[in-house]
């Protein structure tokens, strides 16, 4: 779904992760800049602060790339390590797997890797295509009243 939610977005020019991005390189006067700003323009988005800063996921931003870059990136990191844990009949321990995504995250933050700048796809194409895929889980979860 996420990865789905990412595809719609990326339709739309204002919620494309690389243009905020592409931007704030955009301000820099020298390459040191560049990178300076490239980390504060991907860190006001994710962790806000430091690694291990107390305000993680205070601006959650739905934008393309950011979706797929990291947030099922980070999602993939826990059912793998829950799997795991389970695979092995072993308690999941939430305690290593914050220690191990805070390394991940602050990583991303860090990180300079590409997202698009322009869009793909027709957004009524994709959003008709994705409530026929997941009208019956909509149809299910409308009607469906807690006991």
């Amino acid at each position: 779904m996420i990865a789905d939610m990412d595809q719609l977005l990326g339709t739309q020019k204002s919620f494309l992760l690389g243009n905020w991005l592409t931007d704030a390189k955009n301000w820099a006067t020298t390459p040191q800049e560049k990178i300076y700003y490239e980390r504060n323009a991907r860190n006001l988005i994710t962790l806000w602060g430091d690694k291990d800063s107390p305000l993680h996921e205070y601006s959650c931003r739905q934008w393309s790339g950011l979706l797929n870059g990291f947030y099922l990136k980070r999602w993939a990191f826990f059912v793998d390590d829950v799997l795991f844990a389970m695979d092995n009949k072993r308690p999941f321990n939430a305690e290593k797997f914050e220690v191990k995504i805070k390394e991940w995250e602050w990583k991303w933050v860090n990180g300079h890797e590409l997202y698009p700048t322009g869009t793909k796809g027709n957004t009524c194409q994709v959003a008709n295509r994705l409530f026929k895929k997941y009208a019956s889980e909509i149809e299910y979860a409308y009607h469906t009243t807690p006991d």
